[in-house]
């Protein structure tokens, strides 16, 4: 367990450092090679601080901080399930990822995959909304199910205060 966590954290930090320069439709392919890559494991990188302050613009990393400091030690946390795979049960099969919208400060990426390696399995849609801050592309929300149960990180963050 510790030799899979090791190598994960190898493969997942030069990913994310790579990715504050890079385009936002970049940035989300590859957050998804990463959770294809993991299959299953609940070891997803951008739910790591450091990651986090690598990747969120400054006000979704407030809301994420100040959500964290309302969790009891003895409770799962705010966050119950994993946003890149838009589940409890991460996995994510042949990722597809489109650029919905585009200005010189916000954009909006989308990505569909299936939710099991069946070719006919559902297809969830997550989009990730970025913001042009000091220079860097940052992500500003997160937001799942766009066509049911939505949710949102920067909603989710504000619930769990």
């Amino acid at each position: 367990m510790r030799r899979r966590l090791l190598i994960a954290a190898l493969l997942a930090a030069p990913l994310c450092r790579a990715h504050a320069a890079d385009n936002p439709k970049d940035i989300v392919e590859g957050l998804y090679r990463s959770a294809a890559r993991r299959k299953g494991e609940w070891d997803d990188p951008i739910l790591k601080a450091p990651t986090r302050q690598r990747l969120f613009s400054k006000a979704l990393l407030a809301a994420w901080t100040a959500a964290d400091a309302h969790n009891k030690a003895d409770e799962v946390g705010w966050l119950d399930f994993d946003p890149i795979s838009n589940s409890q049960d991460p996995d994510v099969n042949d990722p597809r990822v489109t650029v919905l919208r585009e200005d010189a400060s916000k954009t909006s990426v989308q990505a569909a995959f299936r939710v099991a390696p069946d070719p006919k399995s559902r297809v969830d849609r997550v989009v990730y909304e970025f913001v042009l801050e000091d220079g860097a592309w940052k992500l500003d929300d997160i937001a799942g199910n766009p066509n049911g149960d939505r949710w949102s990180l920067r909603k989710l963050t504000k619930a769990a205060r």
